[in-house]
């Protein structure tokens, strides 16, 4: 042990190198991130794994999720996210 926190869906796991992309375009729509969502390109799973952290810290600190599914929806269409605040993402 190197004193490493490491965090994963075990239905869904692996190691990846610094460099590498991704291109498995799986997981909770909820939690996924825009690259991910919007299935195109290989992805930074660094980055990504950054944003479903970020999810679950706005779930644990407000008791909420931060999208409602017709935004996530909405973005497959736009690639434009908007939260319950008025929150907006583009990607």
């Amino acid at each position: 042990m190197n004193g490493t926190l490491k965090v994963a869906d075990f239905g869904f796991a692996r190691s990846v190198g610094d460099n590498e992309l991704c291109s498995t375009y799986c997981g909770s729509t909820v939690y996924a991130a825009p690259e991910i969502l919007a299935a195109k390109d290989a992805y930074d799973p660094f980055l990504a794994d950054t944003w479903s952290c970020g999810i679950v810290l706005y779930i644990m600190f407000t008791a909420k999720m931060p999208f409602s599914r017709e935004n996530l929806n909405l973005f497959l269409k736009t690639k434009r996210v908007e939260g319950k605040d008025d929150v907006i993402m583009s990607h």
